[in-house]
């Protein structure tokens, strides 16, 4: 019994203690940013963002190789040549298991699963999201220390609705 009780004292004294609270604090940091906005986005309609159909057409056309891009944008480029490969993944997963879609190119079969490929981009979007938080939160404690790190992450985290809550944005 003392032994265990040694035990559980080393673990949650001292460095380890801090480090289980930090992952805690970081946690909860990105749980509550991702309800915050991933929530209340990740199942509208395929209509209903404008701003992700460059994204999704150009997929449309990567899956069927091809690779004339139309819409360049530099952060978006890698994104979408992930989403094609996740999605012909999904499209070979799905012809394997019989999906009734799949019988014809997977072109008509994308059209016909738009919601899903939808979904499948802005959970990679999110998850991208999340990632950029860790990183900021290790980069910051690097510089600095565990609360800079956690201050880092929670300000990238909570950027998104400073330009919705200021008054003087319009």
């Amino acid at each position: 019994m003392l032994k265990i009780n040694q035990l559980l004292s080393k673990y949650f004294s001292g460095a380890n203690s801090s480090s289980i609270f930090t992952g805690i604090i970081l946690t909860i940091i990105v749980a509550y940013s991702l309800t915050i906005s991933a929530y209340p986005t990740i199942f509208y309609p395929w209509y209903a963002n404008t701003e992700e159909f460059p994204y999704i057409q150009e997929i449309l056309r990567f899956v069927t190789f091809d690779f004339r891009q139309e819409f360049f944008d530099i952060p978006g480029t890698p994104l979408m040549m992930i989403g094609t490969f996740l999605w012909s993944i999904y499209y070979w997963v799905c012809a394997f298991f019989s999906h009734p879609d799949t019988g014809q190119a997977i072109r008509y079969f994308s059209f016909k699963n738009i919601q899903e490929l939808y979904l499948l981009m802005r959970v990679l979007s999110y998850f991208f999201y999340v990632l950029s938080i860790l990183l900021t939160y290790f980069i910051a404690h690097r510089l600095t220390n565990r609360v800079g790190g956690l201050v880092a992450a929670l300000l990238l985290s909570l950027a998104h609705l400073l330009p919705n809550n200021l008054a003087f944005m319009d």
